[in-house]
């Protein structure tokens, strides 16, 4: 299992693309499945899914991203990216290596599989869109999906070890785009003007102290601040982004109503006029609780963590989940190299306990 996990996952290192464009990583992955017996067929455009009929009545379902990041990689890596300034820095080409090896095992063992397996591998999870065109064309009701699952690697965790958690376990993410709108003056007549930088400076400082008194779980953070083109003019514009993560929609509701709330309050004495923006987020990662515990089921004996607490980044995973149960769990890296570096790398070794949970996973019985 090791050397197809080596062997899978170096391949695809040297050929990272970007988005829903993957010539070369779907040509990659089908050469790989075409010998299997698996039906194939395209996916969101760049994406491919393969069917293992069991000849079963339904199907698990098994998810792996193929995009990579637009971050160049450094030199030392005996198989770096061959495309300049692109880069596996989320370990989706690990991702990719375990489902590879699995539908290998699968191919040979159709015959002690309880349900039909549909493996998908799915485009555009970085930049987005991806997940949600897969989920949106009905192929999970039209296997009929009853379970979906997915592996992400995860430095954080210890080598091998398999971590996740029931109920919420990545957050629902958006960015903050507010536009305060003013006049310019000369500085010396300031009160000619109406203060986009003050009321931009006002927002930043009342959102800071609103965040500090929340109890509810959340991030919300203003990271960038661009304001005025002169050291003598009154600024008529400011834009001031951000982020806020929560990890139920009815908590990011409240807190788009008080972020646009906050940005009306702070310009609105200064005469200043506020727009508030959000980016289309995905949706908060919520694992199943009946489907976690069948997890723990299949996978008692291999070394494992149960995480206290969900993580705020996100995953486009969850447009899945809002279709048919599932969840995500984590497989451990241990190198503490954050996920997004250029100094993302690792030891295939450990993937060898995801491709383990998959097999497990694929032969649970309802």
């Amino acid at each position: 299992m090791l050397e197809a996990l080596k062997r899978h996952r170096r391949a695809l290192h040297r050929i990272p693309e970007i988005g829903f464009d993957l010539p070369k990583t779907r040509e990659y992955v089908l050469s790989q499945l075409r010998p299997l017996g698996a039906a194939l067929e395209d996916a969101a455009g760049g994406g491919i899914l393969a069917f293992f009929d069991a000849g079963k009545p339904d199907a698990v379902a098994f998810r792996a991203d193929m995009d990579a990041l637009m971050i160049p990689e450094p030199d030392g890596c005996p198989f770096r990216s061959e495309h300049a300034g692109n880069m596996h820095a989320c370990g989706h080409d690990a991702h990719m290596a375990m489902l590879l090896t699995f539908a290998a095992w699968a191919s040979e063992n159709l015959e002690k599989l309880p349900h039909n397996l549909l493996l998908i591998f799915q485009p555009a999870e970085e930049s987005g869109g991806g997940a949600l065109a897969i989920a949106k064309s009905g192929v999970l009701e039209r296997y009929g999906v009853l379970r979906i699952f997915a592996a992400h690697v995860y430095p954080a965790v210890e080598f091998g070890v398999l971590a996740s958690r029931p109920g919420p376990f990545m957050a629902t993410c958006s960015e903050i785009h507010a536009r305060f709108s003013g006049a310019s003056a000369h500085a010396a007549k300031w009160r000619e003007g109406r203060d986009a930088l003050r009321a931009g400076a006002e927002f930043a400082h009342a959102l800071a102290a609103f965040d500090e008194a929340l109890s509810m779980p959340h991030l919300l953070k203003i990271c960038r601040f661009r304001a005025g083109s002169s050291t003598n003019v009154v600024a008529d514009l400011a834009e001031v982004d951000g982020t806020v993560r929560t990890f139920n929609r009815e908590d990011f509701e409240f807190l788009k109503s008080e972020i646009r709330r906050i940005a009306s309050d702070a310009s609105a004495p200064l005469g200043v006029t506020a727009e508030v923006a959000f980016s289309e987020p995905y949706p908060p990662l919520v694992n199943d609780v009946n489907v976690y515990e069948r997890f723990r089921e299949a996978v008692s004996g291999m070394r494992y963590h149960e995480l206290p607490e969900p993580d705020l980044v996100s995953e486009d995973f969850s447009s899945y989940l809002e279709r048919v149960p599932g969840m995500m769990f984590y497989v451990g890296l241990g190198t503490g190299a954050a996920l997004h570096s250029p100094q993302f790398h690792f030891d295939e070794a450990a993937l060898v306990s995801g491709a383990e949970a998959f097999r497990r996973l694929a032969l649970l019985a309802d």
